[in-house]
C-alpha cells in the first residue's frame, strides 16, 4: 500500500513537472525560433493632387489642372521594399518604392473638346526609421523617412495615344524632386501573439502592421521654372510586414 501510494506520488509530480515545464520549453522554443529581420515591405494607397498649377500664380483661366482636370484628386497606389541597415536602437532602413497615379479631364485641340489623361509613375528612393523598441509593450511604432524623387508623367488624347503640345513636343517626360514622411505603425502581433508566431514560422513574417504616414513632396526638378510640378501634401494608409 504504501508502495503504491509513494509510486502516485512519483507519478504526480512527473505530470507536475512536466506541466511546468511545457510552456517554458515552448517559449524557449518561440524565442530561438523567431526568423531573422532583414526586409520591409509596404503596399499603401493615398489621395493625390498634383501642384501642376501652383507655377501659375495670376489669371486662374491659364492654370491648366484646374481647366482640364477640374482641380480632380485621385488615389495613388504605391509599393515599397527595403533593406535594414541597423536594427539595434530602432530599425533603419534603404529602400525603393514605386507607384501609379492617373486622372481623366477634357482638353481642348483645335476648338474642339477631347477627352484626356494624365499618368504618372512616382518613383522614390528613401531611408526610414522606425523607432520599435516598445513595440512590444505598447504598439504603435513611430517612423520617419525621407528621400529622393523622380515622377515620370505621360498626357494622352482621346484615343489613348501621347499628346502633344502646342510647340509640337510630346507631353510626357519626367521630374526630379524629394519627399519627408512622418507616420505611425499599429503594432498587429501584439493583439494575437500566437498567430503572430504561427504567421512567422510559416511565412516567416517577423510583424505586420498598419501604416499610416503624412508626406510632403517638392517635385519640380528642383526650382526649374519649365517643370512639371507633382508635389504636395498628402497622406497615406496601408499595410506593412518585416521580415
Amino acid at each position: 500500500m504504501r508502495l503504491n501510494r509513494a509510486s502516485r506520488r512519483a507519478e504526480l509530480t512527473a505530470l507536475a513537472l512536466i506541466a511546468v515545464g511545457l510552456p517554458c520549453a515552448a517559449q524557449a522554443y518561440d524565442l530561438e525560433d523567431e526568423s531573422e529581420r532583414s526586409t520591409y515591405f509596404e503596399v499603401r494607397l493615398g489621395p493625390f493632387r498634383p501642384n501642376i498649377d501652383s507655377q501659375f500664380s495670376g489669371d486662374k483661366s491659364v492654370r491648366p489642372y484646374q481647366r482640364i482636370f477640374n482641380d480632380e484628386t485621385s488615389t495613388m497606389a504605391s509599393v515599397a521594399l527595403e533593406r535594414h541597415l541597423l536594427k539595434d536602437v530602432g530599425t533603419l532602413s534603404l529602400g525603393f518604392g514605386i507607384g501609379y497615379w492617373s486622372v481623366e479631364g477634357t482638353g481642348i485641340s483645335d476648338g474642339a473638346q477631347d477627352k484626356t489623361e494624365l499618368n504618372a509613375v512616382p518613383m522614390q528612393l528613401q531611408l526610414s526609421y522606425r523607432l520599435d523598441i516598445w513595440q512590444e509593450i505598447v504598439p504603435l511604432v513611430p517612423m520617419v523617412r525621407a528621400g529622393l524623387d523622380y515622377v515620370w508623367w505621360e498626357m494622352l488624347d482621346g484615343e489613348g495615344n501621347t499628346s502633344k503640345f502646342a510647340s509640337g513636343l510630346s507631353a510626357e517626360g519626367g521630374t526630379w524632386g524629394y519627399h519627408l514622411n512622418v507616420g505611425v505603425l499599429l503594432a498587429l502581433d501584439f493583439f494575437d501573439p500566437e498567430m503572430a508566431a504561427d504567421f512567422d514560422r510559416d511565412a516567416g513574417v517577423n510583424a505586420s502592421y498598419l501604416l499610416f504616414e503624412v508626406q510632403y513632396s517638392q517635385v519640380d526638378d528642383f526650382g526649374g521654372k519649365g517643370s512639371l510640378r507633382f508635389g504636395n501634401t498628402t497622406f497615406f494608409g496601408g499595410l506593412a510586414l518585416d521580415f
